[in-house]
């Protein structure tokens, strides 16, 4: 069972704290995003889910393994053969004796193979003492296969690939230009140098991208590619914000802006995330959420205040969950988990707005089944193909081409009140959804974000008993389905 490069691997993220028998409301909950609208489900596993995580789904978006960045997962919570010591440092074994998973987000990425979809390749750091101060001293490769019966096997270990001190967070990929291979980037540590990483079927090559600038002081950044791969970003709040351009064929970085913290480092702030058109980019402290116009001179000035922080609490410990970890859904939405143990996200449902009062913010409405303990799941963009006209797509490849996609729609449940989930083939550009009565008269509109494949549509007010349709139009792409409301 293969992931599809059509596909997306976010479609579902396992987050989650150690599931002890002292914590009932704590253990592994999987969001999904795609395969029924927004839902969450519990996961069994007797591991501690910290800060770092990485996972992978099939074609169909069904999770296949994970990882808690000591050990990797199947679908029962259990660690594969051989899938033990995958981050192999003293710091590592401690770890695991107090809880069991590693602390620093982005320190793990899983991509398939180029050539072979049945086999992952996984990338992965750790810290080789306590001391954050010192770095990661290397950079692993491990390999893993998804056998017919779903079960997974391991197929290399712990090679080195990096002997060289590197970031401990920030560890991404995309694909490379000609839509078959990945770049993975790699941050070097205290330096304006990045690893450029590219796979193919049958090497790896390294490439250095000396990016001009002040060497960002340490922190635990994170690093974010726009869904189309052509913007990269970091953000902490030692280093403040820092935006580049990424050329897909050649791998190189090319430093468009850096901003100061708004805050001047004031509160701790480490995560960010593009816009599904990638016209914002986004990021937080604890205190804060910010966004910034990639249109605009990319100045300090620039910068707008999205929301500051109103105290909540859903804690274990009985202190404030603040903003943390900031990920983007596959129905376009941005996810801001809570810091420490939380059950709740803070949701942005239209982040592509032009006004901030258009937004659609929501203060830690969502809920999962358990606490989490602020786990950043880092994911491959599966949906992102070959990029046509670029020097590099030489490929003569049709599948994954980064162009206007065969629109297909599916919406469930169908009869439904008005409350339904709209699947559709994910699309590069944005789009309309449009529902009208039988007589051709418009009921809603709205927005679709591009690069999303799901769509949540609450009309339970608007719509009486009947017969409806609804038209889906991605530029020329359009498609229609009708439904019936029974209430």
């Amino acid at each position: 069972m293969g992931q599809g490069v059509n596909s997306i691997s976010a479609n579902q993220r396992v987050v989650g704290s150690y599931s002890g028998p002292g914590c009932p409301s704590c253990g592994g909950s999987r969001i999904s995003t795609s395969i029924s609208g927004v839902d969450t489900f519990s996961i069994n596993t007797q591991r501690f889910l910290a800060s770092n995580g990485a996972n992978i789904s099939d074609e169909n978006g069904n999770l296949l393994f994970y990882t808690d960045g000591l050990a990797i997962l199947n679908l029962q919570g259990n660690v594969i053969p051989n899938g033990d010591s995958i981050c192999p440092t003293p710091y590592a074994y401690s770890l695991l004796n107090i809880q069991g998973g590693y602390n620093f987000p982005q320190s793990s990425f899983i991509f398939q193979n180029p050539g072979d979809s049945s086999k992952y390749t996984m990338i992965h750091s750790c810290l080789d003492d306590g001391s954050v101060a010192n770095g990661p001293l290397k950079v692993w490769k491990s390999k893993f296969q998804v056998n017919a019966n779903d079960s997974i096997s391991t197929i290399e270990k712990n090679v080195t690939l990096i002997n060289d001190t590197v970031e401990f967070s920030g560890i991404v990929g995309c694909k490379h230009a000609n839509g078959r291979d990945w770049w993975v980037l790699i941050k070097k540590w205290n330096s304006t140098l990045h690893y450029s990483l590219l796979f193919t079927p049958d090497s790896i090559y390294s490439y250095i991208n000396d990016v001009p600038g002040t060497p960002p002081a340490y922190d635990v950044a994170r690093a974010v590619f726009s869904k189309d791969a052509s913007k990269y970003a970091t953000y902490d709040s030692n280093s403040g914000l820092r935006l580049f351009d990424f050329d897909r064929c050649y791998g190189q970085l090319s430093l468009l802006s850096t901003i100061p913290d708004p805050n001047g480092g004031n509160f701790t702030g480490f995560s960010g995330n593009f816009s599904s058109n990638g016209n914002y980019f986004y990021f937080n402290n604890f205190m804060n959420i910010y966004r910034i116009n990639m249109s605009s001179n990319l100045l300090p000035s620039d910068v707008e205040l999205v929301r500051n922080y109103t105290p909540f609490v859903d804690s274990a410990f009985g202190f404030q969950n603040k903003y943390h970890t900031m990920e983007v859904g596959n129905d376009g939405k941005l996810y801001i988990g809570g810091t420490g143990s939380c059950r709740y996200y803070c949701t942005i449902d239209n982040p592509d707005a032009l006004d901030i009062a258009d937004i659609g913010y929501h203060h830690f409405e969502f809920q999962i089944p358990y606490f989490n303990n602020h786990t950043y799941t880092n994911h491959a963009n599966y949906g992102l193909g070959q990029l046509s006209g670029s020097p590099c797509d030489t490929l003569g490849l049709t599948v994954g081409k980064l162009q206007i996609m065969a629109l297909q729609i599916n919406l469930a449940p169908n009869p439904n009140n008005g409350n339904f989930t709209v699947n559709f083939t994910e699309q590069k550009i944005s789009g309309v959804l449009k529902v009208y009565d039988l007589n051709g008269q418009l009921m809603h509109s709205e927005y679709v974000a591009p690069w999303s494949n799901t769509k949540q549509v609450n009309l339970q007010h608007q719509l009486s008993n009947g017969m409806y349709a609804l038209r889906l139009s991605f530029g020329e792409q359009t498609g229609v389905v009708k439904f019936v409301v029974e209430k």
